[in-house]
C-alpha cells in the first residue's frame, strides 16, 4: 500500500525497458535498453486569444496552437548492426556475398596453421584472392606482397605469400627473417547480415518506468517512425535515435499511465 507521503513525493526515478514493434509485421524488435529517452512536445504555430480587460487594455486570455509534432528521442550506450540499421530507417537482411576483411599480424614463421571452425578465416578458399603489403622500415615505404599459388609455394621468392584452406598463409624467407608487420585483405564468401533498402515504417513504442514509490508507469506511443536526419557513428560509439510522433488516429499522440502496480523479477 502507498502511503500519503510516498504518494506525495512520488517521482520516475529510473527507465525500464521499451518495445518498439514494427506496426506492419507486428514484429517486436530486439534491442538494448536505452541510456536515455526524451520527449519533446512540438507545439508550434501559437495564436494568441486576447481580450479587453476593465481598464482597456488588451490581455491575453488563452493560447491556440496550430500544430504539435512531438519527438521522441532515445540514446543507446553502445552500437550494434540492429540500432544501425534503426536508425537509418533500414531493416537488416541475410545474404551471401563476397567480403574482404582485414588482417595484421607479424610474420615470425613460415608456416600460420589454418583457422579452426566459428574463427575469422574459416571457409576461406585456397588461394583466395589477398592483398598483402608491408610498411618498410628503411624507406618508410609501403612493399606490395605477391601472392603465389599455394601447391607450387616457393619459400625464396622474396616478398610473396601463399593463401591455404582456411586462412592457412605460407611466407618467404626474407619476410620471416626481416619480422615485418603485414596487412593482408583476403575475400572469401559469407552469409552475413547487412541493411537493406527496405524501411521499418510505422512503429509503435510501449514502456515501462519505475517510480519512487514502487509503482511503475507505462508509456505508450501508438504510432511514430524513425527520422534518420543527422544519422552516423560518433567517436564513443552512442547512437542516437529520433522517433517523429504522429498523431492521426489517436486521441493523443503519446501517453504515460501510471498503474497500481508493482514490478516483479522471476528467475
Amino acid at each position: 500500500m502507498v502511503t500519503a507521503t510516498q504518494a506525495y513525493t512520488n517521482k520516475i526515478v529510473r527507465n525500464g525497458i521499451f518495445n518498439i514493434t514494427e506496426i506492419a509485421t507486428n514484429r517486436v524488435l530486439i534491442m538494448p535498453r536505452p541510456a536515455t529517452f526524451t520527449l519533446t512536445d512540438g507545439l508550434g504555430g501559437n495564436n494568441e486569444i486576447t481580450e479587453v480587460d476593465g481598464q482597456g487594455f488588451i490581455t491575453k486570455v488563452a493560447n491556440s496552437f496550430s500544430e504539435r509534432k512531438p519527438v521522441m528521442t532515445m540514446t543507446f550506450s553502445g552500437r550494434n548492426l540492429d540500432l544501425t540499421a534503426l536508425q537509418l530507417n533500414q531493416k537488416t537482411r541475410t545474404l551471401s556475398l563476397d567480403l574482404r576483411y582485414p588482417y595484421r599480424m607479424q610474420v615470425k614463421r613460415s608456416i600460420y596453421d589454418a583457422s579452426a571452425m566459428g574463427f575469422l578465416g574459416y571457409g576461406l578458399a585456397k588461394d583466395a584472392d589477398t592483398r598483402g603489403s608491408y610498411h618498410a622500415f628503411d624507406t618508410g615505404e609501403t612493399i606490395v606482397l605477391a601472392q603465389q599459388a599455394y601447391d607450387t609455394f616457393d619459400s625464396t621468392v622474396v616478398k610473396s605469400f601463399a593463401i591455404g584452406a582456411n586462412f592457412e598463409r605460407l611466407f618467404s624467407d626474407d619476410l620471416v627473417a626481416a619480422q615485418h608487420w603485414i596487412a593482408l585483405a583476403p575475400i572469401g564468401n559469407y552469409n552475413a547480415r547487412g541493411l537493406s533498402e527496405e524501411n521499418f515504417g510505422f512503429l509503435e513504442i510501449n514502456g515501462i518506468c519505475f517510480n519512487s514509490n514502487g509503482r511503475v508507469s507505462i508509456f505508450h506511443v501508438p504510432t511514430c517512425f524513425v527520422n534518420p536526419e543527422g544519422a552516423g557513428i560518433t567517436a564513443d560509439n552512442q547512437v542516437t535515435i529520433n522517433f517523429d510522433i504522429s498523431g492521426i488516429g489517436a486521441c493523443q499522440p503519446y501517453n504515460e499511465y501510471e498503474v497500481p502496480l508493482s514490478n516483479f523479477c522471476e528467475n
